[in-house]
């Protein structure tokens, strides 16, 4: 059966008993409304304790702040702003959930210059090579 998809087109999965749940960017975002989140990956999680990380990759457009964070809609778990726009967030949380709930990583920039929430990363050598996803998020049960 394939993954579910939410409404921003990325895969989700679902959790199973004693396994990590990911999900990965699938769609390069532009980010063009100052202060406005738009949202990564997201996973859908069973009632439980729950160790939550993700990562965002932003190209920022000029010199901006950018923000993210890691919440459901609604409670946020975590939040980070770096101290200069290099353009890489990390966030991380453990969570306790009463019932099934989607979990996502969002982002913002300040300024709305159009940067972009990316998918891949590249090398760094100037090939433009991608090496692996660049928006990410993971989750790992707990006791």
């Amino acid at each position: 059966m394939a993954n579910p998809v939410d409404s921003n087109g990325n895969r989700i999965r679902l959790w199973l008993p004693n396994q990590s749940v990911t999900a990965n960017l699938t769609v390069r975002t532009t980010l063009s409304v100052a202060y406005t989140f738009y949202d990564g990956p997201s996973v859908i999680l069973a009632p439980g304790k729950w160790l939550v990380l993700a990562h965002g990759l932003i190209t920022p457009a000029g010199s901006t702040a950018i923000v993210g964070k890691l919440w459901d809609g609604a409670n946020v778990f975590a939040t980070s702003e770096p101290y200069n726009a290099l353009g890489e967030i990390n966030l991380a949380a453990i969570i306790t959930l009463l019932t099934q709930t989607t979990i996502k990583a969002s982002y913002a920039e300040t300024s709305g210059t159009t940067g972009h929430l990316e998918i891949t990363s590249s090398d760094g050598g100037g090939s433009g090579s991608a090496v692996g996803p660049a928006t990410w998020i993971v989750a790992v049960p707990t006791l």
